[in-house]
């Protein structure tokens, strides 16, 4: 049997969060998911409570410091990095975001986390486009907090919307941003 690493306990723990929300984050649900010993888990983790502090990080760190990595590795432009964000959020599992904001409603750890994470997210678009579009702070923030809420928005269509039907309702939402700035 392969050896199960912490990065395997907490996407474990993030597939039980977006299927049966935050009361899954039992050790011995965690366990019968993973099919693992509680001696598994507490090689990772002391108790529960360091393992709901690593899932939300590791929340934040696949999916938005990645993200935005992705995107400043593969973009040569801002408007190309606008573009690339578009398609790399749109990949996103939404039951996880979905999961993290109606976690985040009773936690008052994940609230401050989601809030911050929120906060990253919008300021990163905000910059990308004032950089692509030479458009005010003002101007840039309120945008990106739009594309943001469209973005939510989608993702709360859960399984109503696919993967490929949300990529390329992220291409359609770059090349209307593109085009007001053309016009």
């Amino acid at each position: 049997m392969a050896r199960f690493t912490k990065t395997n306990w907490l996407e474990t723990g993030l597939q039980l969060l977006g299927k049966d929300g935050p009361n899954a984050l039992r050790i011995d649900q965690l366990c019968v998911a993973a099919k693992r010993t509680r001696g598994s888990f507490y090689h990772h983790f002391s108790d529960r409570e360091a393992y709901v502090i690593a899932l939300v990080d590791h929340w934040r760190q696949t999916r938005t410091s990645a993200v935005i990595e992705k995107t400043n590795a593969n973009a040569t432009t801002a408007k190309q990095g606008l573009h690339d964000l578009m398609l790399n959020v749109m990949d996103v599992e939404g039951d996880f975001e979905i999961a993290i904001r109606r976690w985040a409603a009773s936690d008052e750890r994940v609230a401050t986390t989601l809030a911050q994470v929120d906060q990253e997210r919008i300021d990163y678009m905000a910059g990308l486009l004032q950089q692509a579009h030479d458009v005010p702070c003002k101007t840039a923030m309120d945008l990106a907090i739009i594309q943001y809420a469209i973005f939510l928005g989608v993702l709360s269509l859960g399984k109503m919307v696919s993967v490929d039907e949300r990529r390329s309702m992220g291409r359609l939402l770059s090349k209307m941003i593109e085009n007001s700035f053309d016009s």
